[in-house]
């Protein structure tokens, strides 16, 4: 059974409520909500996969309950445990207050940033560290803070996250990002792991955690960090090249790209595709400046082809569109390479 934070000699021999009972505590509430002008503002706090099953939840509703209430101090109208997709189970707070509390988590933005931690005992074992870090950069206490397994999860993925939440103004906020790569495998994903996490650091993030799983044919990024603003990452799949050494030329292209766009350290690998022979080059920055881009209409024979009308092509998209273009790359977004060698083009998206 999954432990709560506030949970020891309370939680594990709490009783829940029956079904009945919510059900008649939650129509009064609503009688209660619609008869008092001061209660009019309804609304939900979420607590997904905080059990394993329904029975895990239903263990620790009461202590969750209490914490949020003495957190808050809004009024709970009630509350019951749902099984989601996933089979393990939600907590669902219905709560009455003038206007929504403000929420702080490390859910992440999507609910789908998973897998910092190789183990329940690794997340369980830094949970108290975890959770003193958050109180000190937030300024908040957090309702809940428990080690969860994501049903989202690629298959074979045995990692565990740490989810900690609370309400109110943070001083600094806890942010989330996470970026798939569906069969494909990095090379050398602890080398991309401590890439980002320095471009993160260098960025301005606090206290960054990073970690890239290669499972089977899959790959995911996942990061955590605190700051005053979420960091603006840009992520692209810059194109499909026939070899590893091809892409990698290409990389250097999107290093100078990113540098010109005012990121101090960019991210460029290469990523190997289980169902065709191509390799794709990723990108990703962290940049205060948009950056905007477009494939172009004219095929070249060979990417030496191509980057020899680079120089060319992009004064021209310059002079034409006057737009800050600050670099090209020559690839195919074709996986099985039927079409020709085309010219991505990059420009500052706020100029």
């Amino acid at each position: 059974m999954l432990c709560l934070l506030y949970c020891n000699g309370i939680g594990l021999n709490y009783i829940s409520w029956g079904h009945k009972m919510r059900q008649i505590i939650g129509l009064f509430s609503l009688l209660f909500l619609f008869a008092n002008p001061a209660y009019a503002g309804f609304h939900t706090y979420k607590i997904q996969q905080i059990g394993v099953d329904i029975a895990g939840c239903s263990a620790v509703e009461g202590v969750v309950a209490a914490k949020f209430n003495e957190v808050t101090g809004a009024k709970i109208l009630s509350l019951a445990c749902e099984r989601n997709p996933g089979r393990s189970a939600d907590l669902i707070i219905d709560y009455a207050s003038d206007v929504a509390l403000e929420f702080v988590t490390t859910y992440g933005e999507f609910g789908d940033v998973h897998g910092l931690y190789d183990s329940l005992q690794d997340c369980s074992a830094a949970r108290n560290s975890e959770v003193n870090d958050f109180r000190k950069l937030t300024g908040l206490e957090p309702v809940v803070a428990f080690c969860y397994r994501d049903y989202l999860q690629f298959e074979g993925d045995l990692s565990w996250t740490l989810r900690i939440d609370a309400f109110g103004t943070p001083a600094l906020s806890p942010h989330a990002y996470r970026h798939s790569l569906v069969r494909l495998a990095v090379a050398d994903h602890q080398l991309l792991e401590a890439s980002l996490r320095n471009a993160l650091s260098v960025a301005g993030a606090i206290k960054p955690a990073v970690r890239v799983r290669v499972t089977g044919e899959n790959t995911t990024i996942n990061a955590q960090y605190y700051g005053v603003h979420a960091l603006r990452t840009f992520k692209y799949d810059t194109g499909h090249f026939p070899s590893i050494a091809d892409c990698s030329a290409q990389g250097k292209v999107m290093t100078a790209v990113h540098s010109r766009a005012g990121a101090q350290e960019a991210l460029n690998f290469c990523a190997t595709a289980s169902y065709s022979t191509n390799v794709q080059l990723y990108t990703m920055a962290v940049t205060s400046t948009p950056i905007g881009t477009q494939l172009t209409g004219v095929g070249y024979i060979s990417p030496a082809e191509c980057d020899q009308q680079r120089p060319t092509t992009e004064q021209a998209w310059r002079d034409a569109l006057g737009l800050n273009i600050i670099g090209a790359v020559c690839a195919t977004d074709d996986q099985s390479f039927t079409t020709p060698i085309r010219m991505r083009m990059f420009w500052l998206a706020g100029q």
